[in-house]
């Protein structure tokens, strides 16, 4: 078995979690733009090793909480309501 890159398993979490880029941003806590290039032209986070080490496991925190049943995102959220969920799910950071 083969280790799937960030981007596959930020599409595959996509899908199972019913997200958008703008939802996977506010999870990650990065701004659009980065999180659209992770997902569309498959860029790896970058920054310092903290950074990155941060980001895989934010995105194990994401696979985890589809896994968990905590998302899929439902269809028919009120925007609001929708980043709501996101922030409340996310990973707490600490300063």
């Amino acid at each position: 078995m083969t280790d799937r890159s960030f981007q596959q398993r930020l599409k595959a979490a996509m899908v199972k979690g019913n997200l958008t880029v703008a939802d996977l941003s506010r999870w990650f806590q990065r701004q659009d733009p980065t999180v659209r290039g992770w997902v569309n032209v498959g860029f790896t986070p970058g920054g310092s090793p903290t950074l990155r080490q941060e980001a895989e496991e934010d995105l194990q925190a994401l696979e985890a909480a589809i896994r968990d049943k905590h998302l899929p995102v439902p269809p028919r959220i009120h925007p609001r309501s929708r980043i709501q969920l996101i922030i409340k799910l996310r990973p707490k950071k600490t300063a």
